[in-house]
């Protein structure tokens, strides 16, 4: 609709604010926000892992650049971790831009 270029950062603004968004949600309501928007074994699955992990960051990062990767969700999760804000937004900011891309190029050579 908007291009490729214009398309992407349409794309990466609303992205990254959404993601800061869901961060920053769940380090004010912590668990509670999360149990109600991940019902089921997922929220406690991904929990156990997140807190006795000290490669959440890495694996926050991956996420972020990999396609149809849900990372909604680590980033709700990663308001609860000890992260700091600005090591989050950090990660979004290089690791979203590559998958956002590649859709937006993407989709401008089949549109």
């Amino acid at each position: 609709m908007f291009g490729c270029f214009k398309g992407f950062l349409c794309n990466y603004i609303g992205i990254s604010l959404g993601s800061a968004a869901a961060f920053l949600l769940s380090r004010t309501y912590g668990t509670r926000i999360i149990s109600e928007l991940f019902k089921g074994e997922k929220y406690d699955r991904w929990a156990k892992r997140a807190a006795s992990s000290k490669s959440f960051a890495v694996l926050l990062f991956i996420a972020t650049l990999l396609p149809l990767f849900p990372d909604d969700f680590l980033c709700y999760l990663a308001g609860l971790t000890e992260m700091s804000a600005r090591k989050f937004i950090l990660i979004i900011v290089l690791g979203k831009p590559w998958c956002i891309l590649a859709y937006s190029f993407g989709f401008s050579l089949i549109g």
